[in-house]
Parts: structure tokens; C-alpha cells; sequence
């Protein structure tokens, strides 16, 4: 059964209409700016607040029981996360901001002036260190969404920085106050590192993205039970450490980040962490063992290891995804035009043995439409490229508009398209196709303010002998289309 077809008609076209998008980029990037948005003054007293309301918190939890000091220090978090977000010559307002908040701490506490100072310089010196390392490095990524950064970030302002600072106040400690280097250095060091890794995170997380894809409802009964799970393995109950219930919330923690984000990962170690900051200082739950200070390494120890554990995850996840996203881009990108996002030769030649072998087992017939369009040139040169793919796109969606779903339009280059009809089981099928394609493509495009017509010359072959190749086939479609070009040339 081979059946020729050709067909003339006019075709036109409308120009696309394409709405401006903004440019991401798959590492997350985005450009430097205040964490939370607004005047630099705003953002400044607000770190300074927050630095003071948190460190405050914090020393009024760790004043009862037996412990012998905080599992983490969120104000070092506060710092770390504000000056990673904002520009170098933004930093003096903000450092102000936490040293003026440091110092009325510290003086509120009972220290001399001459204490508070030093203290004020370490605590900021250490944020600075960190921030500015981590953007030496490389430019600020959205919420650590990548390995490559969060290492960055663990590396300058979870260890380095927090080193500096831990040396600075453990030094003016020891001249000032004449107190003792162990174990204030380490002590100063862990808690401001977990700090950081605790707090920074969650507050990048802020203007970030994240969250997981899921529905509302789906995340609700993921934080209920991220929630249920970390009050019953980390709550001053009996149980929870003879049953091993901290290994529980971890492992909870890790699967809410692979499933459900970076977002997740952040917001979930804060709770966590904030438990354990809590439970222990109040010498309850599984790490209130053997020791307030036993106790407190410990919990120090499970509150690094949650965090990090889920925020590597979390990043490993996203680069993954990101991977598989630029590799379906590229797919697509090499199978499809990218004017008109139809099929291109490649994809068309793939789908052509895919709807052969098909063919050979129904015993249904294949067929190929070459179409053309004859006066496309003179749109160019009198319009211009801009008028000349808009008739290339509108042509295209006109001719998906009228073909069946398991059909296959491309684009062969220049104004030259092609149709794969896969699974005719009639001849007559191939007429309709080739009769709503001419009509379709015989509407005129008002084209700003002017009205485009080109015309198309069409020519379809339909075969049922399965050693037919689409080159074959293609050719004798092709000269179908140019004896119809012809032949609307000599009418």
C-alpha cells in the first residue's frame, strides 16, 4: 500500500509571545543581599536583637540544673548567616549591631567592661574570619543547596572561624579574668561551631528555596511526626537512651532531608538541636548521664552530628537533582528545535523505528509528510527574522493542533517540517491529516499591524513495507511536495 499525497495551501502566522524570565542558575546562585530583606539599618538592629534575645534565652536555660554550659551558642549562628548574606562594606553596621549586643550581654551578666569588650571583639571577629573566607572562595549559594558549598561554608565558618574566636576570648579571658584555658577553649570553640552549623543554616534557608515539591498536607504529617519522633527519643523520659530513641531522630532527620529538601534539613536540625540544648541544660533526657559535663560532650557530639549529617544529604540529594535536571535539559536540547520546540531529524528518525516496528506488528501502515513553505523568504526580507520565526512558530503549533497524539511533527530546518503518522490503519486517515494541516495553514497572521501570508506546499506518502528507511520515504514525500510546488508556480 504506498498512496501519495500533495497538497498547496497558504499558510500565516501570528508572532509568539514571549514572557521575559529570570535567569537561574542550577547551583543556586543568587546575588549578595540583606538576609531579610529591607535597609541595611533595619537588618543591623535586627541581627543585634536577635544575637541578644537568643544568647539571653540561652543563658537563662543553662543557669538551672547541672550543666556546666550551653550545648550550642545560636548567637555565632545569628552573626555567621547575616554577614554571609550582605556585601563587605555592609559588614561594619551589622558587627556593631552584635558587638553592642555582646558587651550589654556580658555587662547584664555580672563581667567588667574591660571582659565584655574582649569578648565582643572574639564573638564578631569570628564571624567576620568566616564569612569572608567562605566568599573568598566563591560566590554566596542559596541555602547550601550544594556540597561544594556547604563544605565551604563548614570549613570557614564552622571550623575557622569559630577557632578565632575561641582563641581570642579564651586568651582575654585568661589575662583579664585569670581564668583557666581548659576548658574554655574547647568549650568556646564546640559550642560557637555547633552554633553555626545549628542556626546559619536555617536562617540562609530563609530567602532560599527548598522545601520539597510535596502538598501542604503532606508536609504537615511530615513535621508532626519529625516532632512526635525527636520528643520521644530526646524528652526526659527512662527509655530513650536504653532503647537507643537519639539514633531514631537522627535517622528520621536524615530521610526528612532526602525526601523532602534542604528547608527541611535546616528547620529539622534547629528543632532538634534545640531539644537537646534544652533537655540537657535542665539535666533530663538521654545525654544527662555519667556528668553535667559528660552529658554536655555528648549531646554537643549527637547535635553536630544531626546537623551535618542532614545538611550533607540534603546537598548530595539536590546535586543529584540538579544533575538529572541538566541532563534531561541537554536531552531535550539535542532532540528537539529550539525555535519551535518540535522533534528535530534525531528524534524523528527514533520515533520512525519505534512506530515501524509497531507497524510490523499490527500490520498498520506508516506515513511521512514533507511540508514546505513557498514564500517564506520574501517575509524575512521584507520583515525581518522577528516576522520569519514568528511564522516558524505558529506554523508549528498549528500543525500539532491538528495531527493525532501518537503523531510526531518536526522541524528539518530552515521552514521545511516534517509528519510522522504512526499507526494507519486506513488510507483515508492520511487525507484528513493532510486536508486539516492545509487548512489550518491557509489562515492569514496579522503580524504587527501587518498581515503575513506565505504558502505551503505538502506532500505525504503512506507504505506498508517494513524494510522501508525514513530517508526512503522522506524522498519520495519530498518530491511529491516540490511537483505540488511546481505545479502552484505554473496555476
Amino acid at each position: 500500500m504506498n498512496a501519495p499525497r500533495m497538497i498547496s495551501s497558504p499558510v500565516a502566522r501570528k508572532a509568539p509571545e514571549i514572557a521575559g524570565a529570570p535567569v537561574v542558575d542550577g547551583s543556586g546562585s543568587r546575588p549578595d543581599g540583606n538576609l531579610l530583606g529591607g535597609p541595611l539599618w533595619l537588618t543591623a538592629i535586627g541581627a543585634g536583637l536577635l544575637y541578644f534575645g537568643l544568647s539571653r534565652v540561652i543563658a537563662e536555660v543553662t543557669s538551672f540544673g547541672t550543666s556546666v554550659g550551653a550545648t550550642f551558642w545560636p548567637g555565632a549562628g545569628v552573626t555567621a548567616a547575616v554577614l554571609l548574606r550582605l556585601r563587605f562594606r555592609q559588614w561594619p553596621a551589622v558587627i556593631a549591631a552584635v558587638a553592642v549586643a555582646e558587651f550589654g550581654l556580658d555587662v547584664q551578666g555580672g563581667f567588667g567592661v574591660v571582659t565584655a569588650l574582649g569578648w565582643a571583639v572574639a564573638n564578631t571577629a569570628e564571624a567576620a574570619l568566616g564569612a569572608w573566607l567562605y566568599r573568598r572562595r566563591g560566590p554566596m549559594t542559596v541555602a547550601l543547596q550544594d556540597v561544594r558549598s556547604l563544605l565551604r561554608f563548614v570549613g570557614c565558618s564552622v571550623i575557622a572561624g569559630p577557632a578565632l574566636g575561641a582563641m581570642i576570648g579564651t586568651v582575654w579571658a585568661t589575662q583579664v579574668v585569670g581564668d583557666s584555658v581548659w576548658p574554655r577553649l574547647p568549650r568556646w570553640f564546640v559550642g560557637d561551631a555547633i552554633g553555626v552549623l545549628v542556626v546559619a543554616p536555617a536562617l540562609l534557608g530563609l530567602r532560599g528555596r527548598g522545601m520539597g515539591s510535596t502538598s501542604i498536607r503532606v508536609r504537615a504529617w511530615w513535621a508532626l511526626g519529625l516532632v512526635s519522633v525527636t520528643g520521644v527519643g530526646l524528652g526526659p523520659w527512662g527509655i530513650n537512651s536504653a532503647w537507643g530513641l537519639p539514633f531514631l531522630v537522627l535517622a528520621c532527620l536524615v530521610l526528612s532531608s532526602l525526601w523532602q529538601g534542604h528547608g527541611w534539613a535546616a528547620g529539622g536540625i534547629l528543632l532538634v538541636a534545640s531539644v537537646v540544648e534544652v533537655t540537657t541544660a535542665l539535666d533530663a533526657g538521654p545525654f544527662a548521664t555519667e556528668g553535667a559535663f559528660h552529658g554536655l560532650v555528648v549531646a554537643q557530639m549527637f547535635a553536630a552530628a544531626c546537623a551535618f549529617s542532614a545538611l550533607l544529604v540534603a546537598a548530595l540529594t539536590s546535586d543529584l537533582l540538579t544533575r538529572d535536571a541538566v541532563e534531561r535539559a541537554l536531552r531535550e536540547q539535542a532532540l528537539h528545535d529550539q525555535l519551535t520546540g518540535l522533534a528535530n531529524r534525531r528524534l524523528i528518525g527514533e520515533r520512525f523505528q519505534q512506530a515501524l516496528g509497531r507497524a510490523r506488528r499490527s500490520g498498520e501502515a506508516v506515513g511521512i509528510g514533507i511540508i514546505d513553505l513557498d514564500r517564506f523568504k520574501s517575509v524575512n526580507d521584507r520583515f525581518g527574522h522577528a516576522a520569519g520565526d514568528a511564522v516558524l512558530v505558529e506554523t508549528a503549533r498549528r500543525m500539532l493542533s491538528e495531527v493525532r497524539g501518537q503523531d510526531t511533527v518536526a522541524r528539518l530546518g530552515g521552514d521545511e517540517f516534517a509528519v510522522l503518522l504512526d499507526g494507519i490503519d486506513d488510507p483515508a486517515l492520511a487525507d484528513g491529516v493532510a486536508e486539516r494541516l492545509a487548512a489550518s495553514l491557509s489562515r492569514p497572521l496579522a503580524w504587527e499591524g501587518h498581515e503575513l501570508a506565505v504558502t505551503a506546499s505538502i506532500g505525504i506518502v503512506v507504505s506498508q513495507r517494513y524494510d522501508e528507511t525514513l530517508d526512503s520515504l522522506a524522498a519520495r514525500a519530498d518530491e511529491i511536495m516540490y511537483r505540488a510546488k511546481g505545479s502552484r508556480r505554473r496555476s
